[in-house]
């Protein structure tokens, strides 16, 4: 069958992908359709037409649904694609049950070849309400008033996100009230000279504070004179700016300055305190962290008192981990600066003996180092970098492995298996409700 973009077509939706999307065959061609589910049928208005050899494949956006198939009423007003056009959480209209099956089934996937099974994906928290930071778009609507809200599914439009319900307090209220003021202000907004391009914001711990930082499509004066204005606003502790005239889709290039304010809150992940500012990365959901960095302790020896703790971050595992060991050191690598200050100030707090250093650990790990007893690692999506693999290789140390990404996770499982390290346990943590975002922790035993 020939599908054109823009043609609209009555199905019957028969299955979920891995990604959530429903799926419906017509005359031998797939169908996904994000925001459905068997059992229901849609007007699908084709958005996008696969290119290339393989089966016909289509993508389309739901026009209209009929049936309430295996979902549920998205908790969202801007929940895609009936209620509004926000993609961010490509799962809301799926019972938690459901989406965790998904993403059950996605890592039995990755993790099939290795001949080891993971038999339920584990959740704690809550569904909503848990992310503890978030970039909106800014753009302006019909009316010419500013909106913050996400980039559409292959779109550049921008879709309406405010009052979010997965954001932790209080950033949902904060919205939109600084959509009231930058229209009331009539600030710029990209791509006018030094308009506004992006807005950050990062909650505290206690859901009472917030940080703010404006990201302006080249040099704005304006956001200085706004910046008391902004600090003013209910529960709002700091504001910042930085610049970005990149023509990527990078959302930060450069570190923020400080306007007003103070330049960080308090995040608490496992009892582990940090100080961090809107840029900073820490996991999005410190309920769930906060038990996967527990669950990551539990993995290591308990005799442990040489500690590797890489790709580290803020030293969130290796911190966990060792104040569990008395006299135990943790030596933290991160690639990134700052977030090795965070882990050394928070050591400090805890009382915890360590060093954290900022390499590229594509190099391998830190020269100098002593041998470890345990080596934690928690890469990036890519996977562990080939020269910090053959060093976990050669060191034959046990590893414990946190990983976002179950395919990169599962190919350098294998090459660890090859090498004649063992994998004893797998377990498989929901880290994003509403999102096909799923993590792993693994342990290596030589």
């Amino acid at each position: 069958m020939s599908m054109r973009r823009g043609e609209r077509l009555r199905v019957a939706i028969t299955a979920l992908d891995r990604s959530g999307e429903g799926v419906a065959e017509v005359e031998g061609a797939t169908l996904r359709v994000p925001g459905v589910t068997p059992g229901q049928e849609v007007e699908a208005e084709i958005v996008h037409v696969g290119q290339g050899g393989g089966p016909p494949r289509a993508w389309a956006r739901a026009v209209e649904v009929w049936g309430a198939g295996a979902g549920r009423e998205a908790p969202c007003p801007h929940a895609a694609p009936t209620r509004g056009a926000c993609g961010g959480c490509p799962l809301m209209h799926l019972p938690p049950a459901v989406q965790r099956r998904l993403k059950q089934q996605a890592v039995a996937e990755a993790l099939a070849p290795l001949g080891v099974t993971v038999e339920a994906v584990q959740a704690v928290g809550e569904e909503l309400g848990y992310r503890c930071r978030s970039n909106f778009v800014a753009a302006r609507d019909g009316a010419g008033q500013v909106r913050l809200g996400s980039r559409e599914s292959r779109s550049a439009a921008v879709a309406e996100m405010t009052g979010c319900g997965v954001l932790r307090s209080p950033q949902p209220a904060l919205i939109a009230t600084l959509e009231a003021l930058f229209s009331a202000r009539a600030v710029p907004v990209a791509p006018e000279p030094g308009g506004l391009r992006y807005v950050g914001t990062r909650a505290g711990a206690g859901g009472d504070e917030a940080l703010i930082e404006l990201i302006t499509h080249g040099d704005a004066a304006w956001v200085e004179t706004i910046a008391a204005d902004l600090l003013a606003l209910p529960g709002v502790v700091g504001v910042s700016a930085s610049v970005n005239a990149s023509d990527g889709n990078a959302v930060r290039v450069q570190p923020p300055r400080l306007l007003a304010g103070r330049a960080t809150v308090e995040e608490v992940i496992a009892g582990v305190t940090l100080e961090v500012g809107c840029e900073m990365f820490t996991q999005l959901n410190a309920v769930v962290a906060s038990a996967m960095a527990e669950a990551v302790a539990a993995r290591a020896p308990a005799a442990a008192r040489v500690i590797w703790d890489l790709y580290c971050g803020a030293g969130v595992l290796g911190l966990v981990t060792a104040r569990a060991r008395p006299g135990a050191e943790v030596f933290g690598a991160e690639v990134h600066a700052p977030p090795t200050r965070i882990a050394a100030a928070a050591a400090g707090r805890l009382g915890v003996a360590g060093r954290w250093v900022a390499q590229d650990l594509a190099q391998g790990p830190p020269p100098g180092w002593p041998r470890p007893d345990v080596a934690l690692v928690n890469p990036p999506r890519r996977g562990l970098d080939a020269a910090l693999l053959q060093a976990l290789v050669d060191l034959r140390a046990p590893v414990v492995y946190m990983s976002c990404n179950p395919v990169s996770f599962a190919r350098d499982a294998a090459h660890l298996i090859g090498a004649g390290l063992r994998l004893d346990a797998v377990e498989a943590w929901d880290m994003i409700p509403q999102t096909t975002h799923v993590e792993v922790v693994g342990r290596f035993l030589p």
